[in-house]
């Protein structure tokens, strides 16, 4: 069982879903379908798996690797996962540690799956 909120990119659908299991030895993950009446699987090599940071922005929605956040200081930078912190990166070349109280000062505005739109502004 995941202890954590995990969500993955169906590389194929291009479209998110919350991880219900993570099968190391088969190398998929489980997720709900659409009516939440039954579970699909799907290959590692098909998706992008996101952990949360277990942390929320400042409207409470939770933190997920990969999403572009707006920061207090007015830049946008996408959450990264650099063991054993997240970062913001907020462009190409400069990356960003932050505590816990500067990500509740955040502002989640998308992703990089979803909104890749967004990308150009970092």
């Amino acid at each position: 069982m995941i202890s954590q909120n995990i969500r993955a990119w169906l590389k194929s659908e291009k479209r998110m879903v919350e991880v219900t299991a993570i099968d190391f030895d088969c190398q998929e993950i489980q997720h709900f379908d659409d009516d939440e009446s039954d579970y699909l699987t799907v290959d590692f090599d098909n998706v992008i798996i996101m952990s949360s940071m277990q942390y929320q922005d400042k409207n409470k929605k939770e933190i997920f690797e990969e999403d572009i956040v707006r920061t207090p200081r007015g830049d946008w930078g996408i959450i990264v996962f650099n063991a054993p912190f997240f970062e913001v990166t907020v462009s190409k070349n400069q990356s960003s540690l932050y505590s816990r109280q500067y990500f509740d000062e955040c502002e989640v505005i998308g992703n990089r799956y979803e909104n890749p739109e967004l990308l150009e502004a970092v």
